[in-house]
């Protein structure tokens, strides 16, 4: 049987433990949350290819931001995310 000396030890030990596992994981959390919090690159670089034609005729292959006078298409939501949103459909049968 232990004595309540013994007892008292094994609380003290069992009690400074817990602290320290308390302690690491707001710790771990923190560093976690910190990592979490940084700023993401989130844009999606497309490379599209187009082809023009000269004042003489001749064919020009290229970046379209490569052409001359060519305004490149505005980028929508769906190029910059890279990923598209699930549209809704409601009632049918």
């Amino acid at each position: 049987m232990l004595t309540p000396r013994d007892r008292d030890r094994g609380l003290r030990r069992v009690s400074t433990a817990t602290q320290w596992l308390v302690g690491g994981a707001v710790v771990g959390a923190g560093l976690f949350a910190a990592l979490l919090a940084r700023p993401h690159d989130t844009t999606v670089t497309t490379n599209t290819t187009t082809d023009a034609t000269t004042s003489s005729g001749a064919a020009v292959s290229g970046s379209g931001s490569a052409v001359r006078g060519a305004t490149p298409a505005p980028r929508t939501q769906t190029q910059r995310s890279g990923r598209r949103r699930p549209s809704a459909v409601s009632g049918g049968s």
